[in-house]
């Protein structure tokens, strides 16, 4: 007896050891099968910044398959589960033996399948590693994977991957999924009788469908728990099917591209009830105007501080194909127009131009080396087709004059814009940019309405580009904070705006913001910005087809989109942007000089004590013989003089001689149509000389033109030579005409 009970600790550690190397084999023995279950993807749900669900990603064929963490998932629903598939799943090893021994019995008595004795964990083996047909052999392969399973993971787990995995027909699997599927609900919000029913479907997913068989499903969870069957089957009549929720497709298009493997899911800084009334007030729009064959819009909205995505509207609707509706018209490129002018007129106060200086706004021809290596003429001219002849630098950029802006270019030069627009995100012009050359200036650039709305917030970000959200970059200082300011003071002031749109805006508003539309050279697309000190807004409309927009420019439309969304923002209030820290002088509205005491009008306008001191006080107004002020204008100006009566006139001597028509080493292109009456404008301006006829050599012939020195030469293919004489100066330019 006592030799037995020596033996007792020897036969425990020999059984212990002998189910350790069990188990050790069982973990070790090669899965592949869960190896590839471990990494099978789910579905990703999105939602807005204040929990709303915005959208659940499908995979193959549709199926939707979200995960949600075992601490997520209430107790209810773990337990009601257990209790209908598993009763004993907490303490056997994979395998209910007894159940088994039952089942066995229960199926010869019955002489057909009456139960299959399957455990949580067999079932959970079985989507692991699938067999083809339900036979003993794949039982024996069920049972068998269960207890490797049983030996890899917690019960926590393996509950865990249950209830993510398991099916519920309709293209549906885990039991979030099923909850939004069948009851339109997160899993916390089902109700007690809507777990019960949910409980029984993967038994048999299409008898025990509580949409198509409620009865059928009511009698199988009443079966199971205690409880009032009308409450069962009220609550399975109730029970329909869902549609998913497909908010802001684009953007979420947008996201999904940089999601790392295993997210299942992205909060996102964007607002739905934002968004909506975008896409409302765009819907609004369009229907208003559809004899103006605009098709569809898009807007996005940044908080400027964060660089946050508070809204993204790619089109008009997603589903109409007709207009293209899939197409992310945030991010396809189109020419922005005059809403580029910001930037230009940001990079000229960099460099030295004061909100004082003067612009010139005449019909001008500007030569220019093209990217590919050839002269090119461009001469632009203004929406209106009217000259305005000198601007203030305020008024050129508050009323989007074309000239002043191809002007400032000219100057500032082409390459240097360029890589200002690069430091701005301006990424799209990097391949073709070059080639648009001077127009750049006018927005003959493609570039992303997310591009361009993003950089419109360095104004009000007081010169700094706060990336965006989903950008692996740091902020960076664009502009001087001065620069940004005068900019925002400049697109604030609703009486420079009065040149070019005159006093009836779209875009006014009660609290601080500032404005800036565009329109494409040939009205296939019109945008506009808008921002406070906190939001921006870049609304496009067009069509994605490319054609052009009937009537007028109608850069009013997506203003008033911008203006209405900054007005849902903001309310009623806003901050102001901060202001310039220059002080303010008399500048003469014509001149741009420092006001004198002959100036008709002047303006109290930003400028720095360097501009102050080289700035003359102003000599164009001048006392004339019979006592009337009288406004004599630099040379420069005498074409445009002519054509619009002021009661003006030029100082001739304010200029050296220069021909400023045509410019040296132009081609011209003649045609045989109506050959006889084409004619090469020639302009020259300035000379210090007292004579009042200058001398002007065409080729071989000479002529003598009194002033203005404004005249035309003959077409005639060739080369050709134009020579001024005036006095002591000369000055000549070749062209040709082929």
């Amino acid at each position: 007896m006592n030799l037995v009970l020596k033996k007792i600790p020897r036969i425990f550690s020999f059984v212990f050891l002998i189910f350790f190397l069990f188990e050790l084999f069982l973990f070790l023995l090669p899965f592949p099968e869960l190896s590839a279950f471990k990494k099978r993807a789910y579905s990703v749900d999105y939602f807005d910044r204040n929990g709303e669900l915005l959208f659940v990603s499908s995979l193959d064929s549709g199926l939707r398959r979200e995960f949600v963490p075992y601490s997520q998932i209430p107790a209810g629903v773990r337990k009601a589960f257990v209790m209908a598939e598993d009763g004993k799943f907490y303490i056997h090893a994979g395998i209910d033996f007894l159940s088994v021994a039952r089942a066995f019995f229960q199926n010869v008595n019955e002489k057909r399948t009456v139960s299959g004795a399957s455990t949580i964990t067999m079932q959970l083996a079985r989507i692991i590693a699938p067999s083809q047909e339900r036979t003993f052999a794949a039982k024996v392969k069920d049972s068998f994977n269960a207890l490797r399973l049983e030996a890899r993971f917690s019960k926590r787990r393996i509950l865990e991957m249950y209830l993510n995995n398991i099916p519920f027909g309709n293209n549906v699997e885990g039991i979030l999924s099923a909850s939004r599927f069948y009851f339109g609900k997160d899993l916390e919000h089902l109700l007690p009788e809507e777990v019960a029913l949910l409980s029984v479907v993967p038994r048999r997913p299409v008898k025990y469908n509580p949409v198509a068989n409620p009865l059928s499903c009511a009698k199988a969870a009443f079966e199971l728990y205690d409880g009032s069957f009308g409450a069962l089957f009220s609550a399975a009549k109730n029970a329909r099917k869902h549609e998913w929720p497909f908010f802001m497709p684009h953007y979420i298009q947008f996201v999904s591209k940089n999601l790392k493997p295993g997210v299942s899911k992205i909060v996102l800084s964007a607002d739905l009830a934002l968004q909506k009334s975008v896409e409302e007030k765009i819907g609004g729009i369009l229907k208003r105007n559809a004899n103006s064959r605009i098709d569809n819009a898009a807007a996005v909205v940044i908080e400027n501080k964060t660089g946050k995505i508070l809204a993204w509207a790619g089109s008009q609707s997603f589903f109409d194909m007709s207009s293209g509706g899939q197409i992310d018209g945030v991010l396809v490129q189109n020419q922005a127009g005059s809403s580029m002018k910001p930037f230009l007129y940001a990079l000229a106060l960099e460099n030295g131009y004061m909100p004082a200086c003067v612009l010139p706004d005449i019909p001008t021809e500007f030569l220019e080396d093209s990217w590919e290596g050839q002269l090119s003429s461009y001469r632009p001219e203004n929406f209106n087709n009217r000259f305005n002849g000198p601007v203030l630098f305020r008024t050129a950029l508050a009323s989007s004059l074309n000239i002043p802006a191809v002007y400032l270019l000219s100057k500032l030069g082409v390459e240097n814009y360029l890589s200002c627009l690069f430091s701005l995100g301006f990424e799209s012009l990097r391949k073709d940019g070059i080639k648009a050359g001077l127009g750049l200036s006018l927005g003959a650039g493609e570039v992303s309405l997310l591009e361009l709305t993003h950089a419109f917030t360095v104004f009000a970000n007081d010169g700094v580009l706060v990336p965006l959200e989903f950008e692996k970059v740091r902020g960076r200082r664009v502009f001087k904070s001065e620069t940004a300011r005068i900019i925002c003071d400049i697109l604030s002031d609703k009486k420079a705006r009065v040149t070019g749109f005159g006093y009836t805006q779209t875009y006014e508003t009660d609290y601080p913001s500032i404005f800036k539309t565009g329109t494409a050279n040939q009205y296939q697309d019109i945008v506009a910005l808008g921002s406070t000190v906190d939001f921006t807004v870049g609304v496009w409309m067009g069509n994605f087809s490319g054609n052009t927009v009937v009537g007028k420019t109608g850069s009013s439309f997506p203003a008033l989109v911008a203006k209405e969304t900054l007005d849902i923002l903001t309310g009623k209030k806003s901050d102001d942007f901060p202001k310039p820290a220059m002080k303010k002088t008399k500048i003469c509205t014509i001149s741009g000089m420092c006001a004198g005491s002959f100036c008709p009008s002047f303006i109290n306008e930003y400028a720095d004590d360097e501009f102050i001191e080289k700035n003359e006080i102003c000599n164009w107004h001048k006392r004339g013989q019979n006592g009337a002020v009288i406004t004599e204008f630099p040379a420069i100006y005498q074409e445009w003089l002519s054509k619009d009566f002021y009661g003006s006139s030029i100082n001739y001597k304010s200029s050296a001689l220069k021909i400023i028509s045509p410019k040296n080493h132009t081609t011209f292109y003649g045609s045989e149509l109506n050959k006889n009456f084409q004619k090469i404008p020639v302009e020259i301006i300035g000379g210090k000389s007292d004579l009042d006829e200058i001398t002007v050599f065409y080729d071989q012939n000479e002529m003598r033109i009194p002033r203005p020195f404004s005249f035309s030469v003959p077409v005639s293919k060739g080369q050709h030579v134009i020579k001024a004489v005036f006095g002591d100066e000369i000055d000549e330019v070749e062209f040709s005409v082929e």
